[in-house]
């Protein structure tokens, strides 16, 4: 009788796990449904896109425009103009990052006590390669501008020719565009907001690399960053004037990588480090040959791009989708639900249809 009752007790757990589950899984998919003018999707299965939803919209990007500065990292380490293993005094990293930004819990902070925990951070260096991981894995600001100012921007914007891309917004430094939001003068912020709405994108771009070169020559303006000019009200709108571009344009990128073509081997072996951390777990190499990702983050933006490639059919999977315009509370919901989606999306057949029959009703 009694293990009777075990069995019995271990169904009904399991049901409401799976069922707990499934909600869970479904989140994304019920909250892009219900919210299809701030949302963006885009899917390729095989070559062949089987899922579009508002797929041209330009939307904001956030840290996803640092797959480019990646990239360009690959490719200058292939042909030997960066050294990987080159150590980078954190005092050069340092130099570009707001201290106590967002309570001081900013990306940079935590991407350190990451390097400590893990021992990457020797005799107050890091490697340039690790330097290229944090960017990616903790969305770090301040390795982006350093590694920007260290690859050099034109060759960082020649990657939108070499993936073919049509639509894309000027790419800017995240920490130095903050700048653009500093009101020494007092202004009333709505009229602060009004300049910069009307400012044309090549002039935000150019006065964001003109601060990037002040800071990266002196400390002199980052010291004179003001937390409380920062309002929320305009880190929403700095979130808005990042560099933008599609999930169609996004997705194409993780099809060019995971597909392995255009660039040469050494090239791609770079990416395999540096962009495909989702294949250090034994579960991932398991099931994938590959899989990498891509996001940007911050408090009414979020992005992400992921492909792979199915170990057990060959099948190839690559998928973009962004929100803007969301409350913190919908973010932080998302940020909870998006891993659960994303291993769903890759993994299951069914799930995919359904997202697809689900979207296209839209």
């Amino acid at each position: 009788m009694r293990n009777l009752y075990n069995i019995s007790f271990l169904l009904i757990s399991l049901l409401f796990s799976a069922v707990a589950f499934a909600q869970k899984e479904d989140s994304v998919l019920n909250f892009i449904v219900a919210n299809k003018s701030r949302a963006s999707f885009y899917a390729i299965k095989n070559r062949d896109p089987f899922i579009k939803l508002n797929e041209d919209k330009m939307m904001p990007l956030a840290h996803s425009m640092h797959v480019l500065v990646a990239v360009e990292f690959c490719k200058q380490a292939a042909a030997d103009m960066v050294y990987p293993e080159a150590k980078v005094p954190l005092t050069d990293l340092e130099k570009y990052s707001i201290p106590n930004l967002d309570e001081g819990n900013n990306n940079h902070d935590n991407w350190m006590a990451f390097g400590q925990a893990k021992r990457l951070i020797k005799e107050d260096s890091v490697m340039l390669i690790d330097v290229v991981k944090g960017m990616l894995l903790f969305n770090d600001e301040a390795n982006a501008a350093y590694l920007m100012d260290l690859l050099g921007y034109d060759q960082i914007n020649s990657n939108l020719r070499a993936f073919d891309i049509q639509k894309h917004s000027g790419i800017t430094c995240m920490v130095a565009s903050m700048f653009l939001y500093q009101n020494p003068k007092k202004k009333k912020e709505e009229t602060l907001v009004k300049e910069i709405n009307k400012m044309p994108d090549e002039m935000y771009c150019l006065y964001a690399k003109q601060l990037h070169k002040q800071i990266e020559n002196g400390s002199v303006i980052k010291d004179k960053f003001r937390q409380k000019d920062f309002t929320a009200n305009l880190k929403k709108l700095w979130s808005d004037r990042s560099t933008a571009s599609t999930t169609k344009e996004y997705a194409q990128i993780g099809a060019t990588l995971n597909r392995r073509r255009i660039f040469e081997e050494m090239i791609y072996n770079y990416v395999a480090e540096v962009m495909e951390t989702y294949m250090e777990s034994e579960e991932s190499v398991k099931l994938y040959k590959t899989a990498g990702r891509f996001e940007g983050n911050t408090p009414s933006v979020l992005t992400k791009t992921m492909y792979a490639t199915l170990r057990k059919n060959n099948l190839r999977i690559e998928f973009a989708y962004f929100f803007n315009d969301l409350s913190q509370d919908e973010h932080d919901k998302l940020v909870k639900w998006m891993p659960d989606f994303d291993k769903e999306f890759l993994q299951n057949d069914g799930f995919r249809n359904k997202v697809a029959e689900m979207l296209e009703k839209l």
